[in-house]
């Protein structure tokens, strides 16, 4: 059964060109975190299939998602 937007505790963001100038000062040290944490424990083929069905899950939710999401690159 589809959530009602009123009760999705998500919100769709898109990253602006401003937003993207703001992420460029994060730290590295935070996003050494992330690979050493999250992404590095996938190959490049398990993190896209991880994303591909996070975005399953996402698009049953929140069908309308779908338009704001950039196409992950051709897999290697």
């Amino acid at each position: 059964m589809p959530v009602p937007p009123a009760a999705s505790a998500a919100r769709l963001a898109v990253l602006t060109a401003e937003g993207a100038d703001r992420l460029r000062g994060v730290p590295t040290d935070h996003l050494d975190d992330i690979e050493r944490w999250f992404t590095g424990f996938f190959t490049p083929d398990r993190l896209r299939d991880l994303v591909t069905d996070l975005r399953t899950l996402r698009d049953a939710v929140h069908p309308s998602a779908a338009r704001n999401t950039t196409p992950l690159p051709a897999s290697a």
